[in-house]
């Protein structure tokens, strides 16, 4: 096999872009849609000095960046901030009020933390949800269409759990 400059192999946006069009197009003609709670942990605390919430990419905080793109997904049913910080809860009850807030009593590494979600479903009193999708405000090019398209696959293939990797094809380390 000899691939030439225009083959679709080499385009890795068209493979997802299709792909993203095969799934979506199954989960839309499905009867049953799927009950989705994104849980964002957002902690003031954070280990790495670019991952807290305020630190400004382009005059935006980075919080913004994640919250911003779940407002404009199409298959969340339901969001809910789980944090730490008094000023992470008045910027989301400010630019999305829609979003539930809930904030933890103790001041706590939530991005290692087991009871993360467990927390977030007592305070919504327990509700039922077919998944739940954790979504780190760390990943600012995330979309609405990336997230859209892993719920669509998840609904797809039927799956109790997705997990998103990107193939890294560059040398990490020089061996000298």
């Amino acid at each position: 096999y000899r691939r030439h400059n225009n083959n679709s192999t080499n385009n890795q946006k068209k493979i997802i872009e299709t792909k993203n069009k095969i799934s979506t197009k199954f989960y839309d003609n499905k009867n049953e849609k799927l009950d989705i709670l994104a849980i964002v942990p957002i902690t003031i605390n954070s280990f790495y000095e670019f991952n807290k919430p305020f630190v400004e990419i382009n005059n935006k905080p980075l919080l913004w960046y994640t919250l911003s793109e779940i407002e404009k997904t199409n298959k969340i049913t339901k969001v809910i901030v789980n944090t730490d910080d008094d000023q992470v809860i008045s910027y989301v009850k400010t630019n999305l009020p829609k979003f539930k807030i809930y904030k933890r009593k103790e001041i706590d590494n939530y991005e290692i933390n087991d009871n993360l979600i467990s927390d977030s479903l007592k305070y919504l009193q327990d509700q039922k949800f077919d998944y739940i999708c954790k979504l780190y405000i760390s990943t600012p090019l995330r979309q609405a269409k990336h997230i859209d398209y892993a719920i669509s696959t998840i609904a797809l293939f039927d799956t109790d759990y997705l997990i998103s990797v990107t193939e890294e094809l560059s040398q990490l380390y020089n061996h000298e």
